[in-house]
């Protein structure tokens, strides 16, 4: 389980507390500049809040190391360029290893958004993709 309390962010977040069971998608909607991709690189542990606290499975994420972070979730940031195109479906088969958890996945996505797949159409270079394992 994910958990955030009052996480705050300097001019991008301000007193966020939330809690993510395992095993759901979760997605960020709103305009540019609202600290969707602010909001997920503090939740991945990438950026530390300048106040609150965000833990794992009541672990708090400062006290792990990168080497640890890496062992229990995978992230991938806005902006991803690569010598090749690479689509979120891509991406996240490199964190999800489990092949019936990736196909959860997938189908879920297909029935969010009514048939059309997000995951093997839009490229990852627009998206944040932050998958705990």
């Amino acid at each position: 389980m994910l958990h955030a309390d009052s996480i705050c962010l300097a001019q991008r977040l301000r007193e966020i507390s939330l809690t993510l069971a395992g095993g759901r998608c979760v997605h960020l909607i709103g305009p540019n500049g609202a600290g969707k991709s602010s909001l997920l690189s503090v939740l991945a542990g990438v950026l530390t809040p300048d106040s609150g606290q965000v833990s794992y499975n009541q672990i708090p994420l400062d006290s792990l190391s990168p080497a640890d972070l890496t062992a229990i979730r995978g992230y991938q940031a806005q902006g991803l360029h690569t010598a090749f195109s690479l689509t979120v479906a891509d991406v996240m088969a490199f964190f999800v290893t489990n092949n019936a958890a990736r196909m959860c996945l997938i189908r879920h996505w297909k029935s969010t958004y009514s048939g059309h797949d997000p995951l093997t159409n839009y490229p990852a270079a627009n998206s944040v993709v932050c998958i705990w394992r």
